[in-house]
């Protein structure tokens, strides 16, 4: 399974939070040829979740937890900002 660091789930629920998301709402990763993308969805049956305190903050369907098994994600800080770090 893919491991979230703490610095990814606060990131995500304070980045929720400043887009005035609903409640409901929470990051999914999105695999695409380039890279990962990033959206705002809701949780759907089978995901995988991520929580920061109460709150869902990432999902990942099956198929992308399943590609991403045995990984890390952080972020990190570069001169463009924070960054999604997988490793």
């Amino acid at each position: 399974m893919l491991v979230g660091s703490d610095s990814v789930t606060t990131y995500f629920s304070d980045w929720l939070r400043e887009v005035d998301a609903p409640e409901s709402a929470c990051v999914r990763l999105i695999l695409q040829r380039d890279g990962v993308e990033v959206a705002v969805d809701e949780v759907r049956p089978g995901d995988t979740c991520f929580e920061s305190g109460d709150r869902t903050v990432l999902v990942l369907d099956s198929q992308v937890a399943t590609l991403l098994e045995n990984k890390s994600l952080d972020i990190r800080e570069s001169d463009d900002g924070p960054q999604l770090a997988l490793s």
